[in-house]
């Protein structure tokens, strides 16, 4: 019985030292892995060529692409990437950052690597090159915006399922530059901001809430005008509004505005991009205090605690005719809203140095302008009362008042109260009857020169 025993334990000895081995193996091999992956995964996220490939790869900003110089961070190390640059399908630059400093390291990548944190910006320069009707980093962004365009609508689930995709963060930039130009005269401005805190935007949100602290500078200007600047502060936020069903490319958000001493001559960059606006030109320096909502390209509200306007010069042929009008000063407060073709107005007071106006209306925009035979307002409602300088009205916006080309205005003052109701349509008829109105205008000290001779009125 012993020997049987001896026997099967020297057939069995051999096989021991086999285990071993084998254990040995796969203890070694995964020690190899797990070097393979502290080491060899920061080794590779600071390949550039592979490291623009994961980016691009996943970032989900196709059809724009990412390009950069470096790239350095580790398990436990942040990552910073240096030299970035946006650009759109045509490969045409957008943004170009000199360095970014986040707060995630490959922990953070490996758990959820579209939770970025706060991302530091420094050193940022966007492209911003506005066109009739649109701009180059809305035309590169709106597939992303709008990524069922053309489509039949996703499911609510669907829907559900891209939003949560989408990355969550902030982004604050330390020193920044847009380079905007007008595509079409070729002017060119500097926004460079100091300070900006914007977050990620959504699908429910694509102008997130943010703040932008900074200064206008223009880079070129037209022949004979002088290059100017000033400073500003933007503060938005998203207005919740359905935008499927929208075709406007205006995304809804209200504003806070402060400015000093902020030029005007950039409303040429607005008026690019709505060319709609009744508005041509602005010329002069703007400080202002307003919170403005935009709703679209045709619904805007503003409320105005203070709009000062220095040596104002205004060209819109269907606001004030074809040869303008220039102010040394105006001061602007109330509520303005423009929706659709009506302009509302409440408790809007109006001081420059032709006078001051205080006027709640209700009427279309831009409005026709009484004649002889119809001397009032189509389809409005109002309630003015003002003070006007008539000589000096007529210097400053010689097309508001229609004068006899023999008839010069040296001097005069007119005081207004006007009322003014819409009256009902008739059953039947396709024309309104003329509004109730209640109309009080005094003239004094009126002087002109008729034909050569001076008279005067008391």
């Amino acid at each position: 019985m012993t020997q049987r025993t001896n026997a099967e334990l020297a057939y069995t000895k051999p096989a021991r030292p086999r285990r071993f081995k084998k254990r040995h193996i796969l203890l070694g091999g995964l020690f190899l892995l797990l070097a393979a992956i502290v080491f060899g995964v920061p080794y590779a996220m600071q390949n550039r060529e592979l490291a623009l490939s994961l980016i691009n790869r996943n970032a989900g900003i196709a059809p724009m692409r990412v390009d950069l110089t470096s790239i350095e961070g580790g398990w436990l190390r942040s990552i910073k990437i240096r030299g970035l640059r946006l650009l759109d399908d045509k490969g045409a630059e957008l943004i170009r950052v000199g360095e970014i400093e986040t707060e995630l390291n490959l922990i953070n990548v490996a758990i959820n690597y579209k939770r970025l944190g706060t991302i530091t910006i420094r050193d940022a320069e966007a492209i911003l090159d506005v066109q009739p009707g649109t701009t180059n980093i809305e035309e590169a962004i709106r597939p992303l915006l709008y990524p069922s365009q053309g489509t039949t609508p996703t499911t609510a689930p669907a829907t559900t399922s891209t939003t949560a995709s989408l990355p969550t963060g902030r982004i604050r930039i330390e020193g920044a530059i847009v380079h905007a130009r007008d595509s079409v005269d070729l002017t060119k401005w500097d926004f460079k901001i100091s300070e900006a805190d914007i977050p990620f935007p959504t699908q429910e949100q694509p102008i997130p809430p943010m703040s932008l602290v900074g200064l206008v500078q223009q880079i070129e200007a037209l022949p004979g005008e002088t290059k100017m600047g000033g400073q500003f502060t933007i503060r938005t936020q998203p207005i919740a509004e359905t935008l499927g069903a929208s075709n406007d490319a205006l995304a809804p958000m209200k504003m806070n505005i402060s400015t000093n001493g902020l030029p005007l001559q950039w409303f040429s960059l607005i008026k690019r991009r709505l060319p709609d606006i009744p508005i041509d030109q602005l010329l002069g320096l703007a400080t202002v205090q307003a919170d403005i909502e935009l709703r679209s390209n045709s619904n805007i509200h503003a409320q105005i605690q203070t709009a000062q306007i220095d040596s104002l010069q205004i060209v819109a042929p269907a606001l004030v005719g074809n040869r303008g009008a220039g102010l040394k000063q105006i001061k602007l407060s109330g509520n303005v809203q423009l929706n659709q073709n009506r302009l509302t107005t409440q408790n809007a007071m109006l001081q420059c140095d032709i006078g001051d106006l205080q006027a709640n209306a209700d009427m279309p925009w831009p409005p026709a302008i009484p004649t002889v035979t119809q001397p009032w307002l189509n389809d409005a409602d109002l309630d003015v009362q003002g003070r006007v300088d008539l000589a000096r009205l007529i210097q400053v916006a010689p097309d508001i008042v229609q004068m006899q080309d023999q008839v010069q205005l040296l001097a005069g003052n007119a005081t207004l109260k006007a009322q003014q109701r819409k009256s009902p349509l008739a059953p039947g008829s396709a024309v309104a009857p003329p509004p109730t109105s209640n109309y009080q205008l005094q003239l004094g000290g009126l002087q002109a020169n008729v034909q050569g001779t001076s008279m005067r009125w008391d």
